[in-house]
């Protein structure tokens, strides 16, 4: 009997520290189910359930016109491939293939560069677009992958006398307070304003953000792009970095 006691009197109080321990774990988990279960980008979101304005693309778009040269974001919203980290020097340059890629058959290289203040340069080469509509969409990915999973890419204006072009990671779908925006992952995400130039002009930018807010676009998501001091980079195609 006093060996029944003493063992209660050790058993009892270990007994009491698991169950504290596994009531923490249980609410710590209830925790992050809960926050992951919250829409994203909730620290804009809106109270009403407005649904976002579904987007229009750029009227008259020509494929061959807008894959001529290089395009330079001047502005962008961060993603998971393209951090704000990498906001300097940033190109994307895109060339009809001779033929179409094995086995998923995309049509177009894209060479994409993204680079950091210290001067590294990140080279996303190894991707490849499809037309998923003549009128100004289309879906890329790292050649490698089937087109059914390919992020849309959607030309919301296009002006080539100005060189200008805004495009979307596809359909905004969230809420914000002032406006739609996309996610920040890898697919459905982004939001660019583009130049055929490196060198910066504020008056064009300003022109395609009142654009863009027009569209119900949230364009607080966008982040200034440094395209200064990138003779290193070159033109941004590939043959060159």
């Amino acid at each position: 009997k006093n060996l029944d006691d003493h063992e209660t009197q050790i058993l009892w109080p270990m007994t009491a520290v698991i169950m504290k321990v596994f009531n923490n774990l249980t609410l710590l988990i209830s925790t992050l189910i809960v926050l992951l279960q919250q829409p994203h980008a909730t620290v804009n979101a809106t109270p009403d359930d407005e649904p976002c304005k579904p987007l229009n693309l750029a009227p008259n778009f020509n494929l061959e016109q807008f894959i001529s040269k290089t395009w330079y974001p001047h502005q962008q919203a961060p993603t998971k491939f393209v951090p704000i980290t990498r906001n300097y020097c940033g190109s994307s340059h895109y060339s009809k293939r001779s033929s179409k890629t094995r086995p998923w058959g995309y049509e177009i290289q894209v060479d994409n560069y993204s680079g950091e203040k210290d001067g590294t340069l990140h080279d996303a080469s190894g991707m490849c677009a499809t037309v998923v509509d003549k009128a100004g969409k289309l879906a890329i990915a790292p050649c490698f992958l089937p087109k059914s999973i390919a992020g849309p890419y959607w030309v919301l204006a296009y002006n080539e006398q100005k060189g200008y072009a805004l495009v979307s990671g596809g359909q905004p779908t969230i809420r914000a307070q002032k406006g739609c925006i996309t996610g920040e992952g890898s697919s459905n995400a982004g939001l660019w304003i583009y130049l055929r130039s490196r060198k910066r002009n504020e008056k064009l930018i300003r022109e395609i953000r009142d654009l863009a807010t027009s569209m119900d676009i949230d364009v607080s998501v966008l982040e200034d792009v440094d395209q200064s001091k990138c003779d290193h980079a070159g033109d941004g195609s590939k043959k060159e970095l």
